[in-house]
């Protein structure tokens, strides 16, 4: 099943969001930021304006008010207030892609966008608009913060109540639109009132439930999601010289081999990958290195992988590791003070590009109870020829199979061992995934996954890295073969207040 960051994409949906709804964004953007320029005096005018024209108190409080001692102006108010939320629903429904800050931000699609000054009065963004209901000195300011109505079916159906509600007033006002009682107004103003009003409470907003998290839904059911389009294109060309410029770099002498399945041959037994959670470590191919240490292949093909450090290290992988997409992801999946363990630069190359043996995320990165999040972002086509990945679907709701932990035995030659055999996974039991690059498969850290080895002729270059909480009472696992530095604790991606 493949997911988009917010779901439901559709036809309409890329007709209106590449030109109309991008022309709106951008001279709404550019007279907000005329505003913010010129009108910087009145700052407080427009805040409290903002306040005050949120619509539960425009609805609840001033329509009603106007009702009471203009018959004729209330029920035009209310027509034009329901005519236009009709119409953004509309657009809202037709066009279901979501609009968040940080999309309008990273993605610098419009212009004049990063002299918009932000300001503390959030409200939710939506499909078409920067902001639900941006003026100039109200735009959300923590971008982490989606809400919205569960659908836009609904609040289509909500504002069609409002026409509703104005249709059955009809009658009664064209009784008493002679009459100069504000008494026998009453009966319009509370039918019309009672409909929005109950409308409005079965729609949940910011202030009385989170927007429902269809992310959070499917990877509780499958234990994997997959993002498309997660990576710009200019980003993916980016990471990919960034790794390519990475195999020059490689050391010339004592190359350090990595195999998931013959780990006890190489990295198990060797302090540089038992210290490589810190820094930008290389790892070559099985058959990549000879028997004295010589390259047998090109030094492009030659790598398994960079780790595990990249995020901390490197600019263009950190930049990405800490986007604010990456922080909305995380915060729809419920974390409160999220850090980021550990990543690499993995380049299953042709023809050596070596087995990835069916694992759990959990065995080197445990946490009690757990809560690793992998982030795996191809930046190649991933394909069945090539090595994609394959998930065992449901299968971290199972629990931890086994670990990967640092040997107790301080005499020992195994610096890292398994406390337990493999367990043995049926082949029938896999789901191939193939995936288009830019996209993100987010990752349990329960979930059974592995990958084959690289037979084509393609490379499958993908960057990945995992997140880990560090609140609720979850404790990274002290005998876990990564061990932050006491002088470097794993980073931050934000804490929630």
């Amino acid at each position: 099943m493949h997911s988009k960051l917010l779901d439901e994409g559709n036809i309409m949906n890329k007709m209106f969001s590449k030109d109309l709804l991008t022309f709106v964004q951008e001279h709404e953007i550019c007279l907000n930021n005329m505003l913010q320029k010129y009108f910087r005096r009145a700052e407080l005018l427009f805040l409290t304006l903002n306040e005050w024209m949120e619509p539960s108190r425009v609805l609840d409080i001033l329509v009603p008010l106007i009702g009471a001692f203009n018959h004729q102006l209330f029920v035009r108010l209310v027509c034009s207030l329901s005519i236009i939320n009709t119409s953004v629903s509309l657009i809202k429904w037709c066009c279901p892609e979501y609009r968040p800050y940080w999309w309008l931000k990273e993605f610098k699609v419009i212009r004049h966008f990063e002299d918009l000054q932000q300001y503390p009065p959030t409200c939710e963004t939506s499909a078409g608009f920067p902001s639900a209901h941006s003026t100039a000195f109200k735009w959300c300011k923590e971008p982490s913060y989606l809400y919205h109505e569960t659908s836009p079916v609904f609040s289509l159906g909500r504002d069609f109540g409002y026409l509703m509600g104005v249709a059955l007033s009809a009658p009664l006002f064209k009784r008493y639109e002679c009459s100069h009682s504000r008494i026998k107004r009453l009966p319009l103003m509370m039918s019309v009132e009672i409909v929005n009003y109950w409308a409005r409470l079965e729609t949940p907003k910011k202030n009385i439930k989170k927007m429902h998290s269809k992310l959070l839904d499917e990877i509780n059911e499958n234990g994997y999601v997959i993002l498309e389009d997660f990576l710009a294109p200019e980003e993916i060309d980016i990471l990919y010289k960034a790794g390519r410029t990475l195999c020059m770099d490689a050391p010339q002498i004592n190359r350090k081999i990595f195999s998931s399945v013959n780990s006890e041959n190489s990295q198990s037994k060797d302090t540089y990958f038992l210290n490589s959670g810190d820094r930008v470590s290389y790892f070559f191919e099985e058959g990549a290195v000879g028997e004295n240490g010589e390259l047998l292949v090109d030094p492009v093909v030659s790598l398994n992988k960079v780790g595990h450090a990249l995020h901390v290290e490197h600019p263009e992988f950190k930049k990405i590791t800490f986007s604010n997409r990456v922080r909305e992801i995380c915060w729809q999946l419920g974390f409160n003070k999220p850090v980021v363990c550990q990543s690499m630069y993995i380049y299953k190359n042709p023809g050596i590009g070596g087995e990835i043996i069916s694992h759990q995320d959990s065995w080197y990165l445990h946490t009690e109870p757990n809560s690793a999040i992998g982030f795996w972002i191809a930046l190649e086509d991933a394909t069945l020829q090539n090595g994609c990945l394959q998930f065992i679907k449901g299968s971290h709701k199972s629990g931890v199979h086994r670990r990967y932990i640092r040997n107790p035995d301080k005499e020992s030659k195994e610096l890292l061992i398994y406390d337990r055999a493999a367990p043995i996974y049926p082949q029938s039991t896999f789901t191939p995934v193939p995936v288009t690059k830019g996209t993100c498969i987010i990752i349990d850290g329960n979930v059974v996954h592995k990958s084959e080895p690289n037979r084509s002729n393609k490379s499958r270059h993908a960057y990945t890295f995992h997140v880990i909480e560090t609140e609720n009472n979850v404790k990274y696992s002290e005998d876990n073969w990564l061990q932050p530095p006491a002088d470097k604790p794993f980073p931050i991606l934000f804490e929630r207040k």
